[in-house]
């Protein structure tokens, strides 16, 4: 009755994570908003997404960003 159960618990413990971190992911995924206007920032973020924005690579670029959104 209890032949092979380490290996059932496993695999079933592999198949439950696999299933949960798929559905984490799809969420996570669904959920990124790539915006590239600023009045877009401010309700991509109200609507409890992640956005994606569009950045110079330069630090003034950042910090003007840190200072607009902080503002919000």
């Amino acid at each position: 009755m209890l032949e092979g159960i380490e290996s059932t618990v496993s695999d079933l413990l592999n198949v439950i994570h696999d299933n949960m971190f798929a559905k984490a992911k799809a969420t996570y995924d669904s959920h990124i908003k790539e915006v590239t206007k600023w009045e877009d920032v401010v309700p991509a973020l109200d609507a409890k997404n992640v956005v994606a924005i569009p950045w110079c690579d330069v630090e003034a670029c950042e910090d003007d960003i840190k200072t607009r959104s902080a503002q919000a």
